[in-house]
């Protein structure tokens, strides 16, 4: 992921993602139309500039929960292959944020796409 954000004093980081949801849609033939919605897990490292030099130093990370939305298209072909894709928008709200010293907390939203192909045996 290493995700890049700057925000006032410094740069947060999302380093690793992991999100649990459910899907709902409709089926037309072969191709599934759907909605998804779930709750996810974000790891930050806050960073900010080492003073008198160009470095970033790090700050403690930090795991952050939010939500996500989104929607997809799935499609069948023969053989039991599909493709997708689907777009998710993440909301993690008030993550903490390095700024000189002073406590400061950003909302930090990412929007998502993914693709795969998917071989059912």
């Amino acid at each position: 992921m290493n995700n890049e954000v700057r925000v006032p004093g410094g740069k947060v980081e999302s380093r690793f993602r992991g999100a649990a949801k459910a899907k709902a849609g409709l089926g037309f033939d072969r191709t599934f139309v759907y909605g998804t919605a779930g709750v996810t897990t974000t790891e930050f490292e806050g960073r900010r500039p080492a003073s008198g030099s160009d470095k970033w130093k790090s700050g403690p990370d930090s795991w952050k929960q939010g939500y996500l939305f989104g929607g997809g298209v799935e499609h069948a072909f023969s053989g039991g292959v599909s493709a997708k894709i689907e777009y998710n928008y993440v909301i993690n709200s008030a993550v903490p944020t390095p700024s000189a010293g002073i406590g400061s907390k950003s909302d930090l939203n990412d929007n998502v796409i993914k693709a795969g192909l998917n071989f059912r045996f």
